[in-house]
């Protein structure tokens, strides 16, 4: 009989239960499943595992069932709680919590005030993306310094406007002052919000004018990576904030960057 394939690390299968098109509780649940249900999360790499239930409480957020705000506590919080329980479970008696139960004691008190598919309030105030491209098709990503809020997620560029600055200045205004390259700034891809729902968000599109191997020069405060990569590549970094996973996983299958309903009106 030949042998069964591996299966894939605990942190890659644990991704594709963050990526399903499902409700955040079901996600939630399948992935306390699969990591209490695997002896491997035990000795496996902390940092990634972590890194997966930080990327899962971002999407929890932008479906309005969280609080919006830093993930990272929460994160780590039900990161840690389940990583107790495993090791209860590994040490022979069964633990006194089932998972489902867990999972409600942890949402217990986060979860976002009324019905869980309550909307949010709207935005209080606008904020551009710049799409930084390369002629040779990549793109520039930064992971935000641990003190901006979402720290440590890897993301396109992004800023606020300054008194009397139009959005698109301000695109390009940042990325000088983030990764000191210069850009200009095309078209608009679309809209959106940003993942804590306070900033109605516009994407722009964002060409290189600098060469292709000018080396950006990162504000500490600001950036503490940043990385060319393709629409493949990019789906490849962790944390992504759901939008920055959707925009990219569309344009690595070929597709629009924004779907028909998000597109700017002409």
């Amino acid at each position: 009989m030949p042998s069964a394939a591996p299966r894939p690390p605990l942190a890659d299968r644990l991704q594709a239960i963050v990526d399903r098109p499902t409700g955040f509780e079901d996600r939630l649940q399948a992935a306390a499943d699969a990591y209490l249900a695997d002896a491997e999360a035990l000795t496996a790499d902390r940092d990634a595992l972590r890194t997966v239930f930080l990327e899962l409480v971002a999407h929890g957020q932008t479906d309005g069932h969280l609080r919006a705000g830093d993930p990272r506590p929460l994160a780590l919080t039900l990161w840690s709680a389940l990583h107790g329980l495993a090791t209860l479970t590994a040490a022979g008696p069964a633990p006194p919590l089932a998972p489902v139960t867990l999972v409600t004691l942890l949402l217990s008190g986060l979860a976002r005030p009324g019905a869980p598919d309550a909307p949010r309030a709207p935005p209080r105030a606008h904020a551009a993306l710049a799409v930084v491209r390369r002629a040779d098709g990549r793109y520039l990503l930064i992971r935000r310094a641990a003190p901006r809020p979402g720290g440590g997620f890897w993301a396109p560029i992004t800023g606020r406007p300054m008194a009397g600055e139009s959005l698109a200045a301000a695109a390009a205004r940042e990325v000088r002052e983030e990764v000191g390259l210069r850009v200009r700034i095309g078209r608009e891809l679309g809209r959106g919000t940003t993942a804590d729902g306070d900033y109605a968000l516009t994407w722009f599109d964002a060409a290189l004018v600098d060469p292709d191997d000018t080396p950006p020069t990162l504000d500490p405060a600001e950036v503490d990576a940043a990385v060319w990569c393709t629409p493949a590549e990019a789906l490849a970094l962790r944390p992504l904030f759901p939008a920055t996973r959707a925009f990219f996983a569309r344009l690595a299958a070929g597709a629009a960057p924004f779907p028909r309903d998000d597109a700017p009106p002409p």
